[in-house]
């Protein structure tokens, strides 16, 4: 009788900047190849998320607009279809946090593009808190499932995380 060892086959970890390998026993949160590309990977598919919506400022993370459904009495005032009723979604208005200028809708932050992060703006806000309040904002309106560890969120930036990491260790620690 004669045994044989397998070596086991290797797979690239699934986050795209990373060039580690992993194993189906080494596997984090499926096809990572550490925690921290697992955490790092979802920090990145939220702060995308939010950077793709154009009803949060993509630096400081602040609701720019909120989006207001109209009601079934203003539907049927309106003479709306049903298929013209299903293919609306909503008044749009800016909120406190932006104001229409020369650029277009600007952000109190002095960003004028929603899905550009202008890094160097958020030192003088309080973006981790606005962050945690889009997550909880999405999470509400049947966007994303999330929930953000506003404490751990913070202990990471004070310990100089970069946001991506950062963000990932907080929707970790919220489970």
């Amino acid at each position: 009788m004669t045994i044989r060892f397998v070596e086991p086959e290797e797979y690239d970890c699934a986050r795209d900047e990373c060039n580690e390998t992993r194993t189906e026993y080494t596997s984090v949160a499926g096809s990572y190849c550490s925690e921290e590309c697992a955490n790092r990977a979802a920090g990145a598919a939220l702060l995308r998320d939010l950077r793709h919506d154009h009803r949060f400022c993509g630096t400081c993370f602040r609701l720019r607009k909120d989006v207001e459904q109209p009601s079934d009495e203003y539907a049927r005032q309106a003479g709306w279809t049903a298929l013209i009723r299903e293919a609306v979604v909503g008044h749009e208005h800016l909120t406190e946090h932006a104001t229409a200028g020369p650029h277009g809708v600007e952000c109190r932050c002095s960003a004028v593009e929603h899905d550009v992060d202008a890094d160097w703006l958020r030192d003088e806000h309080p973006y981790h808190w606005y962050l945690k309040l889009a997550v909880t904002y999405l999470r509400e309106h049947g966007k994303r499932d999330d929930r953000l560890d506003i404490v751990t969120l913070v202990d990471e930036l004070w310990a100089d995380t970069d946001l991506e990491l950062a963000v990932g260790r907080a929707l970790k620690d919220a489970r």
